[in-house]
Order: C-alpha cells, then structure tokens, then sequence
C-alpha cells in the first residue's frame, strides 16, 4: 500500500520512493575519436565541444587582464573566488641611492694606514679635497662652500674668544690624531690647556679634545653624522657638535647617546675646567651669518 502523500504546493511526492536522478548522458569512445581517426563520424568533435563547454567552468573577466604584460611580476593574478581590486594604481619600485659604509674587515675592501693618507695628502694640490682615516676605511670630502666656510669661521672666533678667556686651551682646525691609526680633520676642536698653558703643536702626535664640531654638507652627511660620530662617542669625546645649516640648528652629542640633543634655539658647552658655560643664540648666530637682503 503506497505511503501518504504529502502537499507542498507543487505535485504530489511520494515519501517511500527514492527520488529519480538524472543520469549524465554516456559518451562512446567513437565520439571522442577526431575525424581523422575516424572519418566515417562527422559529428564526433562538434558533440564533443559542446560537451566539453558545459562541463568546463567559464572564467570571469577582470580589469587586470588589460594591464601591461610587463608588470605581472609585481601583480600577480587574483584567484576567481577572491575578492578583486579594479582600476588600482601599483606603486613604482623605486631603486634609490642609500648611503651605506664599507665595512674595513671585508677581504674585497682595502684596509687603508695613516702613511698612504699621508701620501695623498701630501700629493693633493692645495687643502682639497679633504682625506679621513676612521677604522681603515677613507673618508673624502670635496672642496666646502661659501657659506660653509663662513659659519666655520664665525663659530671659530665666537669659541677662541671664550677659550682664551676662560684658559680651556686652544681653538684649531686640520689634523688631529685621536688614535694611532686614525686621521681627522674636523672643522673646529679645541684641544684642553695642559697646567694653565696652550698645548704644544705636534701633527703627529696623538691628542686629546675636549669638542668637537662639524658644519654639515651634502657631502660630508653621512660621515659627520655616523663614521665619525660613532667613532667619537666610541673614544670618550666629551662633546660632538654637529651644526645644520639647511636645519639651522645644531645636534648635540655625548658618549653613551642614542639621540642626540638638538636645539634651535640657544646651545651651551661647559668643559669640567670652566667656570661659566660657552653660550651661543643659534637664531641670532645665523642670522649673523646670512647674507644680507
């Protein structure tokens, strides 16, 4: 006896039987077969297609297909299924310069001594350009500019006459050996009095300093404000003055910084031996220094 029949808005479902199933429609393998195997069946490859067709899943166009073949190493295609940004610009890979130092202990890159820096010191004409000695590794500075030379000069006479007044020493520029294989030539330094007196000039003696200070340019950046910096710190210099034009502000640094202290407003020095500090208005000082309108 057939079971109750159920009403679902539609025909009547019987409940015992199992549903009917479609089946796919069977291919023979002669309709697979091309018709240059088998020439007697003229259908075989249109059925086939067409079978194929409904089988195979169509692919949905995007935007990025119409982009330049050439970038698809940076745009790889998205899956079919995943979400899809269109009308999207890349970024361009940009290969800029990076300042970056060669390491001296590498078995590429030449270790240089104090006596080939002397060499070409001695075989350059005139004072430029300016050759560094930092842990092997040469340092070279072109000729500075106009105005570098002016702040130079004028920090120069602001510091000689607090120096002198106060007996701290000397104020000089050029050489200076802080260590045996090492060879600067900052812009100013000031070399501490011994007993009350102004030190002895040796050039080839190892001295100590009690500042030192650099006028930034763009091509001295890199080592003013890392090698020699670094170095600086590394061998107990009190005090490293590093003086921004383009900024007009100065950064100052002390062994054992990770960020230096940099004013743009007044900056002071005092050495142990003083009795008053070095004071210096950094906006009225480059105002001094500008040209005039």
């Amino acid at each position: 006896m057939p079971g109750p029949a159920i009403r679902l808005r539609g025909p009547l479902i019987n409940t015992r039987e199992p549903p009917i199933v479609p089946k796919e429609p069977r291919i023979s393998n002669r309709e697979f077969r091309t018709p240059t195997e088998n020439r007697r069946s003229t259908t075989a490859l249109p059925r086939f297609v067409a079978f194929t067709r409904r089988l195979t899943p169509r692919r949905r166009p995007h935007r990025a297909d119409a982009f330049d073949a050439s970038r698809t190493h940076v745009m790889p295609a998205p899956p079919l299924d995943s979400p899809m940004l269109v009308d999207v610009e890349l970024r361009p890979l940009f290969r800029a310069e990076h300042l970056m130092s060669m390491p001296a202990d590498r078995a590429d890159h030449h270790v240089w001594t104090v006596e080939e820096v002397e060499r070409l010191v001695e075989e350059r004409e005139g004072y430029t350009p300016r050759y560094e000695l930092v842990d092997g590794e040469l340092l070279v500075t072109p000729a500075p500019s106009g105005r570098h030379n002016r702040i130079v000069l004028e920090l120069m006479a602001h510091l000689r006459e607090y120096v002198i007044a106060n007996h701290l020493g000397e104020v000089r520029f050029g050489r200076a050996r802080l260590t045996a294989g090492t060879r600067f030539e900052p812009d100013l330094f000031v070399v501490p009095s011994v007993d009350g007196k102004r030190p002895r000039i040796d050039d080839s003696a190892i001295i100590s300093v009690s500042l030192v200070l650099e006028v930034l340019s763009p091509s001295s950046l890199r080592h003013d404000r890392f090698t020699k910096r670094r170095f600086f710190q590394r061998h107990g210099v009190p005090v490293y003055w590093i003086v921004d034009p383009d900024g007009e502000s100065i950064e100052i640094w002390r062994p054992g910084d990770e960020r230096p202290e940099v004013r743009d407003d007044v900056a002071t020095w005092l050495p142990e031996t003083a009795t008053s500090d070095f004071t210096l208005d950094i906006k009225e000082f480059f105002a001094e220094v500008a040209d005039p309108a």
